[in-house]
């Protein structure tokens, strides 16, 4: 999935004590054209900016695309401070908080403010910017993202990380793909399976310590009351500027909560039929559609 478009790269810091960097990548290359609205990539747990390849290349010719990793994740690194508290992790709002880091790096503020579109955890990311720093961005697109905790979730992380821990990254990776993907489509068609394969070698890279810890923010996230706050800033202001996407054959869970989510946020909800979680990879053409339409207004 490598991109051939020229980009800038470098590292945003988000805390010297403890010692937290953010990998970023902006395409095309700074210098920013003010020209061109930006739009801000937030992947799932266990990707990196390789998963936007392709919408990047889709967009990159109108916009700025700017794509980071999250803490521990791609290229981000593993901190300095010696005995770093991984297992304890961090929370969604912390994972907002950097974006927000990434942005005023790049010098990218209110005046030229991005749309934003997160998947799955990034979606969650998504829905904490809109409710605690809408002004810093036009639109959000928050794709596949779960309202809250629920029980069994911690378990069911441990058990991943135990699976980790025991099989190694690639058998993690095969796993989460067919989580993300079901059985049958990643070997459907020929192209189906050299995207699986390219999904599972981006999940691959993930570090163990990266995953453990935002799997500590998963397992204590809960948006729903950021959700109602955002659905009584759109209505106050009759300014819907938050869309909701979901797979249609995502997670049980992950649909419901989409739509409990788009309702307590007053906002619309987009269903992508013959999809799973990982919209932007399994239905590209749709996804890059919808995106488009939304951010512009078209």
């Amino acid at each position: 999935m490598a991109s051939t478009l020229s980009s800038t790269t470098g590292f945003a810091t988000a805390s010297t004590e403890p010692d937290i960097r953010l990998f970023y990548s902006v395409t095309p290359a700074l210098p920013l054209d003010p020209a061109r609205p930006v739009i801000v990539l937030s992947n799932s747990l266990a990707a990196n900016t390789e998963l936007w390849d392709a919408f990047t290349a889709e967009f990159a010719s109108t916009h700025t695309i700017v794509r980071y990793d999250a803490r521990f994740h791609g290229r981000s690194p593993l901190s300095t401070t010696p005995n770093f508290g991984y297992a304890a992790g961090h929370s969604i709002d912390d994972l907002a908080d950097d974006v927000i880091v990434v942005l005023d790096t790049l010098g990218i503020t209110s005046a030229n403010a991005p749309a934003f579109v997160g998947l799955s955890i990034g979606g969650g990311v998504g829905v904490s910017l809109a409710a605690r720093y809408p002004g810093r961005f036009s639109s959000f697109v928050i794709v596949g993202s779960r309202s809250h905790a629920a029980p069994g979730d911690e378990a069911r992380m441990a058990e991943r990380a135990a699976f980790y821990k025991t099989h190694g990254a690639r058998a993690q990776a095969e796993q989460s793909v067919e989580r993300w993907f079901g059985k049958t489509w990643p070997t459907a068609t020929p192209e189906n399976e050299k995207k699986a394969k390219q999904v599972a070698d981006i999940v691959e890279q993930t570090t163990l310590e990266g995953f453990v810890a935002s799997a500590a923010a998963l397992n204590r996230m809960d948006l729903r009351e950021q959700a109602v706050t955002i659905g009584k800033r759109q209505s106050t202001e009759g300014n819907k500027n938050v869309l909701f996407v979901v797979g249609a054959d995502d997670g049980a869970l992950v649909v419901a909560e989409s739509k409990q989510l788009a309702a307590a946020a007053s906002s619309p909800l987009e269903v992508v039929a013959e999809c799973g979680h990982i919209v932007n990879v399994q239905q590209p053409a749709r996804f890059h559609e919808i995106v488009r339409t939304w951010i512009t207004k078209e």
